[in-house]
């Protein structure tokens, strides 16, 4: 996929791309269809803020997939840290219930993100 960015910061420029997985609590079935695209657009907005690119998001009952185009100055961990964080605060005002992460998550590098794109595209 040449249409991957180039990301860069000072005199730094990077493309590496990581498929992140991570999974509700307990892994409760509690990611309803309903939230589907409410759930990727939070995703893909906390990863630009984060000066980061999310090429494909997907989820299923209880789990997230997040393809990302990392920052140079962003971590994997401080990434899922993040995305983990902010998606279950503004997941739990908007269900208007408790809403959590499982601890921890999986990460891997990937090269044929086309490949990885459609398979996270094609959650649920």
């Amino acid at each position: 996929m040449d249409r991957l960015p180039w990301l860069h910061h000072g005199h730094s420029t990077t493309r590496v791309v990581v498929h992140m997985v991570w999974a509700t609590h307990r892994r409760a079935p509690s990611l309803l269809e309903t939230i589907d695209a409410r759930l990727a657009k939070l995703v893909a907005d906390k990863c630009g803020e984060l000066g980061c690119c999310a090429v494909a998001v997907g989820n299923a009952a209880d789990h997230v997939h997040a393809l990302v185009v990392l920052a140079p100055t962003a971590s994997v961990a401080s990434l899922a840290h993040r995305l983990k964080g902010a998606t279950s605060r503004i997941l739990g005002m908007q269900l208007e219930r408790p809403f959590g992460w499982q601890a921890g998550y999986f990460a891997e590098s990937v090269v044929d993100v086309a490949r990885v794109a459609r398979y996270v595209r094609g959650q649920r």
